[in-house]
């Protein structure tokens, strides 16, 4: 991937042991002291216990540049070891400059993943895969447009992006204690912050969900004025002179929900997905800003 940059968010996943459903991750700057053993490093940075058979979502950014080690173990309801610690993976933070020219700002859709059981990690999963230009990913999974509006200082600043592409509010989309203007509102939040830091905004409209796939893939339901809501944000995005519409390209053939062929779980794209919003960003009249 030439333009590949590593995630602010690092996302761990391994194949899992048999009927095995909990794992200990671990990271360190360093290789192991003692590989494939079964205590944890001595000199580890991070750890953190999942109940999970595949995948460990880092809750914490990770934007310093150097080398990172990390690796994981099965173990017991008591903490005990099954086995030993896996063969340490190794990843890269590259040193960014002062401003890097673009970066993009999101929830889940922008971290990564898809078709229920893919993660972040699956770089095809990732519609800034598809970008002809670099940019940084400061994606979170699960956040709400509160939620990205409020690690704006964290994760944005540092790296002082000269163009900020903006996709968040779809978590939202589908809950009902969270209204179109809640998410108008962080989104105007968002963009005054960038404003008041020389960053330019640049939305992306968010796309239809499909609360049927939803309901089978989460087993929850869809707030019914999903769709009211999402007219009302797209609105007010396409209210500016910089702004990348996605949603028109994502309807299926009765224009009411996601197409299926994008999305098995009605909220994330799958790759045929992930490509589209890549082409439609390249094509966009804001590309000539991104280049």
């Amino acid at each position: 991937m030439p333009h590949f940059k590593q995630p602010l968010y690092p996302v761990y996943n391994w194949i899992p042991l048999h009927g095995i459903m909990r794992y200990e991750v671990e990271l360190m700057a360093d290789p192991p002291a003692q590989p494939n053993g079964t205590q944890p490093d001595p000199g580890r940075a991070w750890s953190k216990i999942v109940n999970a058979a595949t995948t460990c979502y880092d809750e914490y950014p990770r934007p310093y540049a150097g080398d990172y080690y990390w690796r994981v173990r099965a173990i017991d309801a008591e903490g005990n070891a099954i086995g030993t610690w896996s063969d340490a993976a190794h990843f890269v933070v590259n040193k960014h400059p002062k401003r890097v020219k673009v970066a993009v700002l999101g929830d889940s859709i922008t971290h990564g993943g898809g078709s229920i059981s893919y993660p972040p990690s699956a770089l095809e999963y990732s519609y800034t895969t598809y970008f002809d230009f670099p940019c940084l990913n400061l994606g979170r999974s699960g956040d709400t447009s509160r939620m990205t509006c409020d690690r704006f200082e964290q994760d944005v600043l540092p790296f002082h992006p000269q163009n900020l592409l903006i996709l968040t509010g779809s978590n939202g989309l589908r809950t009902s204690t969270i209204s179109a203007q809640d998410i108008i509102d962080d989104l105007a939040a968002i963009e005054e912050k960038c404003r008041a830091h020389d960053i330019r905004p640049i939305f992306m409209t968010l796309i239809p969900i499909n609360p049927t796939n939803i309901r089978f893939a989460f087993h929850a339901e869809t707030d019914p004025n999903w769709n009211e809501k999402l007219r009302l944000i797209n609105m007010w995005i396409r209210s500016h002179d910089c702004c990348i519409d996605l949603e028109p390209y994502f309807y299926n053939e009765t224009g009411t929900d996601l197409d299926e062929s994008f999305s098995v779980d009605g909220l994330h794209p799958d790759i045929q997905g992930k490509m589209l919003m890549g082409e439609i960003v390249n094509a966009s009249e804001a590309h000539a800003l991104l280049k």
